[in-house]
């Protein structure tokens, strides 16, 4: 079985409405979780990558429906430049191939 990959896009917004000017997200699974390929590959541990000037991020992830035991979340943490922190969590279906994060957000 084949699991998909989706890409997620989007900007990081602060409450005012305008993007989060830099920083990091920190991304990963509430639990420990595998994927099946013919071969299972198990799914540890947490990503961090750069915001955008703007606020913009572009991932790719593997779709929760496609992770065991199903009902998994993704934890995202959002640090700003400024260091101001926002959490949130995200559940992403396996179609469409990419995804807006305000479609994903729980």
């Amino acid at each position: 079985m084949a699991y998909a990959v989706i890409n997620v896009t989007g900007k990081i917004l602060n409450p005012d409405g305008l993007g989060v000017a830099g920083g990091r997200m920190e991304y990963g699974l509430d639990r420990v979780g595998t994927v099946d390929d013919g071969d299972t590959h198990m799914l540890l541990g947490r990503t961090v990558i750069e915001i955008g000037p703007t606020g913009d991020i572009d991932i790719d992830v593997i779709s929760n429906d496609d992770i065991v035991p199903s009902g998994s979340r993704y934890n995202v943490l959002i640090v700003a430049r400024d260091g101001t922190t926002y959490k949130m969590a995200w559940e992403i279906p396996n179609t469409p191939a990419s995804q807006d994060i305000g479609g994903i957000i729980v």
